[in-house]
């Protein structure tokens, strides 16, 4: 009876591991409508509530990313090494990520990225990066930021938080007004913003 039920289990393992047969994946447009006019999908200067937000998600990706448990999880960040007195974050990316435009994320977009909303301070990302004393690329896949102070909520308010950006894309706007009508959405994310229309 044993051997039987055994034999049963691996099966069913064995069925689940399969992949499907005769499904092919698509490419396609997702319509997505939301309740109101968002204004931008601009993560930096966005400032409104969660339909915006929720698309900017699919876009843009962090470092971490925030679970179903509110848990940060590793996201672009392949590993993270914190020093012992709190202050030393360093992060290894996953090699091979890819902007929308195909060129590679780097620790320079890293980098760029909270360079950018500490020094352009127009952002809700402003705040939670504030306690960034410096921030260092050594190589292309390696960031490492020191903190003011140990922060025991940076993975999670900070680092799950912000959405990375293209420099590539970004370096050229430097202003708010300049931010406000920029409309050049270069993500890493799972989809690609092609038309926003209002009405």
């Amino acid at each position: 009876m044993r051997v039987r039920v055994f034999a049963l289990v691996v099966v069913m393992i064995a069925l689940l591991v399969l992949p499907a047969v005769g499904v092919a994946q698509q490419a396609g447009v997702v319509r997505i409508g939301i309740t109101r006019d968002e204004g931008t999908l601009n993560p930096y200067t966005y400032q409104s509530g969660y339909p915006g937000w929720n698309i900017m998600t699919l876009v843009y990706d962090p470092l971490y990313y925030p679970d179903a448990n509110n848990e940060a999880i590793p996201w672009l960040a392949k590993d993270t090494q914190v020093s012992r007195d709190g202050r030393t974050w360093t992060i290894t990316l996953y090699p091979d990520v890819r902007w929308h435009d195909g060129r590679p994320l780097t620790s320079a977009d890293v980098e760029f990225t909270f360079e950018y909303v500490l020094k352009v301070a127009h952002s809700r990302w402003t705040p939670p990066a504030r306690g960034i004393e410096s921030i260092d690329a050594p190589n292309p896949q390696t960031v490492v930021f020191r903190l003011r102070a140990p922060d025991a909520g940076f993975r999670l308010r900070t680092l799950a938080d912000i959405p990375i950006l293209p420099k590539h894309i970004w370096e050229s706007v430097t202003t708010v007004a300049a931010a406000r009508a920029f409309t050049n959405t270069v993500g890493s994310g799972p989809y690609r913003v092609e038309e926003v229309r209002a009405g």
